[in-house]
């Protein structure tokens, strides 16, 4: 029952992130982003990337001058979704890019989550008795054989 518990807040917490703007035009080395591409960067990357390219997500490995270097996790492009890559290194030129987001734990969003998982997780217990308390497989005690002249006028709870 313990590895069910840990294994659904395990799950919870692993989607409660967020993107938010990157004050300054760099993206900081080490750290998950996501790269806005501009129309430029959209026909500069499409022999590399695919066409319409609108959003990348990944790890920046390297800064320089010029370009952005990243692994990475995910692409978003016009019409056609998102697309998930398994860490190819990818050189992103710094004119394609519109604005950077960087990979936040969200606070609330994980609260909201791992409450609503633990409602479910204590509802799941509760509905299979597994707190203790009452045996659903007591039954009630059978009546008297026929022809017995012993009425029952009350029963004491044991």
């Amino acid at each position: 029952m313990r590895q069910i518990i840990l294994g659904g807040l395990m799950l919870a917490a692993q989607g409660c992130y967020a993107y938010v703007p990157v004050e300054t035009d760099v993206a900081p080395t080490g750290e998950r982003v996501a790269l806005q591409i501009t129309d430029q960067g959209r026909v500069g990357l499409a022999d590399r990337l695919g066409p319409g390219v609108t959003r990348v997500e990944g790890l920046v490995t390297s800064t320089d001058s010029t370009d952005y270097v990243m692994s990475l996790f995910r692409i978003a492009q016009i019409g056609s979704g998102t697309s998930r890559w398994s860490g190819e290194s990818v050189r992103v030129n710094r004119n394609y890019v519109g604005g950077v987001e960087r990979r936040q734990l969200s606070r609330g969003k994980t609260a909201l989550v791992v409450g609503a998982v633990m409602v479910g997780v204590i509802a799941f217990i509760a509905s299979r008795g597994l707190f203790g308390g009452v045996d659903r497989e007591d039954s009630p005690e059978p009546p008297p054989p026929p022809g017995s002249s012993l009425a029952p006028v009350f029963r004491l709870s044991p």
